[in-house]
Parts: C-alpha cells; structure tokens; sequence
C-alpha cells in the first residue's frame, strides 16, 4: 500500500517541514510545524528528519535514561554494522551487564546478562518521534526529506529555532 504524508504529520508536531514553491519565482520555505500550518493543504510538503544512523551519543544517552531511569556510565558505544537473521545494523551501548541496542529499522531493546529489560515502547517511539527521527521509512519513500542531507537546512536551523518560540508564545 502507498504512504501518504496526511498519514504522519500528526506524529511529527514540532519537527520542520519543507513547502515546496507553488509559482515560478517564488522560494520554498522551511516551517515549523504546528497546528495553524496543519490546517492548511499539506499534501505537497515534505517532512525534514534524520535518520535513525544519525542519532548523536547524547541523544543515546537521553534514551538509555528513559529505558533504565538513570545515566549512562561508561563510553562504551558502538555501531555493529553487519545484518544477522534476527537484528539489522544497530547502536549498542554497554554499561556493566546492562544493553541497550537501537536498530536503524527503528527497532530498540534493552537486556542484561540475566534477562531482557521491560520497558515502555510509546515511550521510545514518542521520544525518537520528539528528536525528528524516521521511523516509518518516509526518506527512501519520498515523503520525508533527510535534514542531514540539506546544505542549506543548517542555515535556517537558529532562524527556526528562534521563531518556533515566537509562533509557540502566539499560538497561545
């Protein structure tokens, strides 16, 4: 079945979306998305996130916290590249007996030496949602653009930024 954006800018509020120009002359624009811009005609735009290989060693933190409710001890992470019948390329962090492995298919799981970890995944799947992540394949799709991947993104980065708060005080 196809995707349609209409299908996930929900889940992505607060992330930055690209307007394409809808006349000759006119610039594309990057936004903010909130719910004002949501009650326009979207159909065109295109989610701006970031893979789930671009996840920083800070935001790996912020998720073993989540998962383990406490801070990360240790330097020891590392991508495993190779694919095996039950786990795709991944992010492991290692602290004592304690794992947390984060897939770039978007699957996460936590175990020790013991046993596997139960933790919450809406959890998980609300805090990558909340960093601008895909999760539903929407780059090699065509309906997400990846940030990482935009020479200019970074230029209209510290401007959104500023404005998101301007637009969040007016929204109010």
């Amino acid at each position: 079945m196809k995707k349609n954006i209409k299908d996930y800018l929900h889940l992505y509020f607060g992330c930055d979306i690209f307007i394409p120009a809808k006349a000759e002359g006119e610039k594309d624009s990057i936004m903010f998305l909130n719910w004002k811009k949501f009650e326009y005609d979207l159909s065109d735009v295109k989610l701006l996130l970031r893979p789930l290989s671009d996840m920083t060693e800070e935001v790996m933190k912020e998720l073993w916290h989540l998962i383990f409710k406490r801070q990360f001890i240790g330097n020891n992470i590392r991508f495993i590249k190779e694919r095996t019948h039950y786990t795709e390329p991944r992010w492991v962090l290692s602290s004592g007996v304690e794992r947390l492995g984060i897939e770039l298919n978007g699957n996460v799981w936590a175990d020790s030496d013991l046993h596997h970890y139960k933790f919450n995944p809406n959890e998980v799947t609300k805090f990558l949602l909340s960093k601008g992540f895909d999760l539903f394949n929407l780059i090699p799709e065509g309906l997400a653009l990846d940030k990482t991947k935009i020479e200019s993104y970074n230029k209209f980065k510290d401007r959104l930024d500023s404005e998101a708060w301007q637009h969040a005080d007016n929204d109010t």
